[in-house]
């Protein structure tokens, strides 16, 4: 993928040259996380006795004393084949989401607000776990909390808006 721009910034000139050699950095920048992220061997997810631990969230685990709402959130989306609509589940775009009873104690940045903010206004807890990565089912993670975790697991279902439709 980085050949192109490097054979493009040894034939070109000036503001082409620049270009083709930014081009070919930012490759050989993407390369060397996705090698990074692909031989990490930590844990992403563990929830255990101790607390729900999320690597991207923390770096350490949220006490279940902290935990103030879980929901396990399951992705529907249309679907047309040959002109025809239809809703079909999507389990690679669930998330669990969770809130925090004192989130000012825990790591923050721009981003994480932004995303948090999105959340809420979708009546969700503000914390969302991808789990598209995660080798166990939403319903298997959900049991596993469940055995810590003595607060009720919402079961969120997002359906697509059908055009047209009110109140979907």
């Amino acid at each position: 993928m980085m050949a192109p721009f490097l054979f493009a910034a040894l034939i070109t000139q000036g503001l082409s040259r620049g270009l083709s050699l930014f081009l070919a950095c930012l490759c050989l920048i993407g390369l060397v996380f996705g090698v990074r992220a692909a031989t990490d061997k930590r844990e992403i997810l563990k929830i255990g006795p101790d607390g729900l631990f999320y690597r991207p969230f923390a770096d350490k685990p949220a006490p279940w004393s902290e935990i103030t709402a879980v929901a396990m959130v399951r992705t529907y989306q249309h679907e047309v084949v040959f002109g025809h609509t239809k809703i079909t589940r999507t389990p690679q775009l669930d998330t669990l989401n969770f809130a925090l009873a004192h989130p000012q104690n825990w790591p923050n940045h721009p981003g994480r607000s932004l995303t948090r903010f999105f959340q809420t206004i979708a009546k969700l807890p503000p914390i969302a776990v991808q789990t598209w990565f995660i080798d166990a089912t939403p319903e298997q993670l959900a049991d596993a909390i469940g055995q810590y975790w003595q607060g009720e697991i919402k079961q969120v279902d997002l359906y697509p808006r059908l055009p047209g439709a009110q109140g979907v």
